[in-house]
């Protein structure tokens, strides 16, 4: 009987964390898609009953969350959506200038390999898509997006699951930045400038040039966040 007992609640708590794992990777993309915005507050009573979630379910969450630094929770006004300034945005970027620079570097060294050529082959294929379609788009929150699917695509042929995972991190934390509701004000080729040139250059191996307009596309997207 106690043995019943004790398999009835690992199975319950079990599926408690499951679904306060679901609720979690639903609230992150919600925050990555524009869902929520930038200081909204996240009302436990209101995903409660969107989510279908428990109380408890709903704490982990964002808990959870709050370690990731999306989600801020404050004493008597509960959790909200991390809202950056200019000052964190710019840091951001400083870090991700170097994992940047670093995934250059490796991925260049490694592109005689036909798995990693066809990688960046595919992505630069996807790039000039991109490209291609977007002539009408003006939402920030959609040239963000193409950013992480082409730096994480480079990362990705990288032997170093820490670059992806750091990367991916630093990259999420942009959508908690209030410009991502925001229309475009600029030429939206700032927001993917050179990222063709880029692949050009790590396929033929130039890595010196590759750097070069990583550095002038990270100041041209810089100048469209107005940092």
């Amino acid at each position: 009987m106690a043995t019943t007992d004790t398999t009835s609640k690992k199975r319950k708590k079990a599926a408690q964390d499951d679904g306060a794992r679901h609720l979690e990777t639903q609230l992150r993309e919600g925050i990555r898609n524009g869902k929520y915005v930038p200081g909204q507050r996240l009302v436990e009573i209101d995903l409660i009953a969107e989510f279908g979630a428990s109380q408890r379910q709903v704490r982990a969450a964002l808990q959870r969350l709050e370690v990731e630094g999306l989600v801020t929770i404050e004493k008597n006004r509960g959790a909200a959506v991390r809202k950056l300034t200019p000052r964190d945005i710019s840091c951001i970027f400083d870090m991700l200038d170097s994992l940047s620079a670093f995934a250059i570097r490796q991925a260049a060294n490694h592109v005689k390999d036909p798995k990693v050529r066809a990688a960046l082959e595919k992505n630069l294929e996807e790039t000039k898509s991109f490209a291609e379609a977007s002539a009408n788009e003006r939402r920030v929150i959609k040239y963000s997006e193409e950013n992480v699917r082409f730096w994480d695509s480079i990362a990705s042929v990288v032997d170093n699951p820490f670059l992806w995972e750091t990367r991916s991190r630093l990259q999420l934390l942009i959508f908690c930045f209030p410009a991502q509701i925001l229309t475009l004000n600029s030429d939206p080729y700032k927001w993917i400038a050179y990222h063709e040139e880029i692949l050009v250059a790590i396929l033929d191996q130039n890595v010196d040039e590759a750097l070069k307009l990583m550095a002038a596309s990270s100041q041209e997207i810089r100048v469209a966040y107005d940092l």
